[in-house]
């Protein structure tokens, strides 16, 4: 069975500025995105907007992204 790493790269409020560039350079496609504001746990008014978790595809090549916690 062929393994496979899956990078996971974390920001620091510019993921989606990430995954757009990502779209443009690569020719990929975002798959699976959530923000914060749609999780099912409270969060502050400033994280609604950022990425709690998103899968970037290109081929058979996956990145996992995400914005950090604001504190």
């Amino acid at each position: 069975m062929k393994q496979q790493a899956t990078p996971y790269l974390i920001f620091n409020g510019n993921a989606r500025q990430a995954l757009e560039l990502y779209k443009e350079v690569f020719q990929g496609e975002v798959v699976e995105l959530q923000t914060y504001g749609e999780a099912d746990f409270p969060t502050p008014p400033e994280a609604d907007d950022l990425i709690i978790h998103a899968k970037f595809r290109k081929d058979s090549l996956f990145l996992m992204i995400s914005d950090v916690f604001p504190n």
